[in-house]
């Protein structure tokens, strides 16, 4: 799947075509409307000052975005063994509920690695960047996460 490269331009410009695909990644990556909508505004928020200046400001922003998440996690993790619970989210649509608790049955790594192969059509080489690993271990993060997401569909 090919992407449409984004040019460059004004800041606003560049906010408001990749707004919308930036939050679908974060919801998949997250499982929760309100978390993927407070990630994807600090990110854009952290990089305005320079995101008329990158080469590829999707590319930037969905890898930042990325790294945004995973610290999340992290963050959540903290609070939820200190006994803070994590807010609860409101969703309407049944299936992508479904699908977004399956995903959220995953190992980080291998959620990141299937959000960024089948809806952004990442190459191995690019969400290995992202990821901080080899090629190969994209390969087998994907493919074992399939497996489980076709087991937890089923």
């Amino acid at each position: 799947m090919e992407r449409e490269r984004i040019a460059i331009g004004d800041t606003e410009t560049i906010y408001r075509q990749l707004y919308p695909g930036l939050v679908r990644l974060a919801f998949l990556l997250t499982g929760s409307t309100d978390e993927a909508h407070d990630v994807t505004h600090d990110v854009f928020v952290r990089v305005a000052g320079r995101l008329e200046t990158l080469d590829d400001p999707d590319r930037y922003l969905r890898v930042s975005l990325v790294n945004a998440v995973r610290s999340a996690h992290r963050h959540r993790a903290v609070a939820e063994r200190h006994g803070r619970a994590a807010p609860e989210d409101s969703l309407a649509d049944l299936e992508l509920i479904e699908f977004r608790d399956a995903l959220q049955l995953l190992p980080e790594r291998q959620r990141i690695a299937i959000v960024l192969r089948y809806q952004y059509g990442e190459s191995d080489e690019e969400i290995a960047g992202a990821l901080g690993c080899r090629r190969s271990t994209v390969r087998s993060l994907v493919k074992r996460g399939l497996q489980q997401l076709r087991e937890a569909l089923s």
